[in-house]
């Protein structure tokens, strides 16, 4: 009987363990920003360079706006993070200290001046 009652106690522990690890490991551990780059008019910027720097790490990923003058990254680790547009014809911008959380998206709309 003990010998029993040990194989069902080995059994649920063994069960319970491969419940957990499934449960861990679909867990997110990243976020993203996105946003659309308008001019002062409010027209969207296409073809306009986005330099997103995580303020702790120090590194830079480097996207580009659409047609539509939208942006996204992707695959952010937790944190702040700092935007500088660049368009030929404009003045940068910049948004300092962006936060980006797990299995969010921030948005992160942005204004050239000529």
């Amino acid at each position: 009987m003990n010998y029993n009652r040990m194989i069902l106690v080995m059994t649920l522990l063994v069960v319970s363990l491969l419940t957990f690890a499934q449960q861990t490991h679909a867990q997110a551990v990243y976020g993203s920003v996105a946003g659309v780059v308008v001019d002062g008019t409010g027209a969207v910027v296409p073809d306009a360079t986005v330099l997103i720097t995580d303020v702790v790490r120090n590194t830079t990923f480097t996207v580009t706006t659409n047609s539509d003058g939208y942006y996204q990254k992707d695959r952010l680790l937790p944190g702040s993070y700092n935007i500088k547009v660049t368009k030929e014809g404009f003045k940068s911008a910049a948004s300092n200290n962006v936060g980006v959380s797990v299995d969010t998206q921030t948005k992160n709309d942005i204004k050239l001046e000529i």
